[in-house]
């Protein structure tokens, strides 16, 4: 059972975790064979734009109608705004010129 799976079905216990030494941590990394977080590298960046869902209704817009606009792939939005996913690739530039074009009005 995956770490994803286990807390879906309620199976970790955080009281346990919340108790764990930083010896105990990295004995478990080891166990698991999982790279320290240090040791990976520069990692993707957390997208920092305005929130799309707020952005979306400031400009009066539905889901779809502010797909089409903007060129964006409704999924996408959908995934956005129930913070599923968050905007990748050039989709957080796209986002902050339309808030800072809706500012500007």
């Amino acid at each position: 059972m995956s770490a994803e799976e286990a807390l879906q079905h309620g199976k970790i216990d955080f009281a346990i975790i919340d108790k764990m030494t930083e010896a105990d941590l990295e004995r478990q990394r080891i166990e698991d064979d999982c790279p320290r977080l240090e040791d990976l590298g520069p990692g993707r960046v957390m997208f920092a734009g305005p929130n799309v869902e707020e952005l979306r209704m400031k400009l009066g817009l539905t889901q779809q109608a502010f797909a089409e606009r903007f060129g964006l792939s409704l999924e996408s939005l959908r995934q956005w705004e129930q913070e599923r996913r968050q905007p990748d690739g050039t989709a957080p530039i796209l986002l902050q010129v339309i808030d800072a074009t809706k500012k500007t009005k």
